[in-house]
């Protein structure tokens, strides 16, 4: 039991105390998406798709779907038919969302639960892979302490949100 404890106070006092983000590079990977597309029962091209915010990253899209019922993915490609954006679903609940920036870079990265609402750690990234902003989501809700950084990683501001997402401050 103490060890757990010293166990879980060294992760939070380690993923707390830095004042600086790092860089953090995930980019996609062709050949897992090969995989994922080789898997599938049926494909078929989806019509375009624009996105206001991010205009011309999801272009053209391909649905996947597998053996087992309720279970889909869909890929976005942009212009150069690149991986821009996976979404996975089970049993037609969100279980996965992924987008990439145009040089193949993770934009956030969260888990989902039961009900396809983002739960647990949540990270956004700039373009070059920095830590953007870190925290944690609850049933879809900001939750706990969320720090931003700026695009140098140093520390621009630390937020804390309570269970129904409001700031404690």
């Amino acid at each position: 039991m103490r060890i757990i404890f010293f166990l879980i106070l060294a992760t939070w006092f380690i993923s707390c105390k830095p004042s600086r983000s790092g860089v953090f590079v995930e980019t996609v990977n062709a050949e897992l998406v090969s995989q994922l597309i080789a898997k599938a029962k049926d494909t078929a091209w989806m019509s375009p798709i624009t996105n206001e915010k991010t205009p011309g990253i999801w272009v053209k899209g391909l649905k996947l779907t597998f053996e087992t019922p309720g279970n889909t993915t869909l890929i976005w490609y942009d212009e150069q038919d690149r991986v821009t954006g996976l979404v996975e679903y089970k049993n037609n609940v969100l279980q996965d969302s992924i987008q990439f920036f145009s040089n193949g870079q993770r934009m956030f990265t969260f888990l989902f639960n039961k009900e396809g609402k983002p739960s647990g750690p949540a990270r956004f990234f700039y373009e070059d892979g920095r830590v953007r902003e870190d925290g944690r989501f609850e049933n879809g809700i900001k939750t706990g302490v969320w720090r931003t950084f700026k695009p140098d990683g140093l520390l621009e501001m630390v937020n804390e949100y309570d269970r129904y997402g409001q700031p404690k401050r």
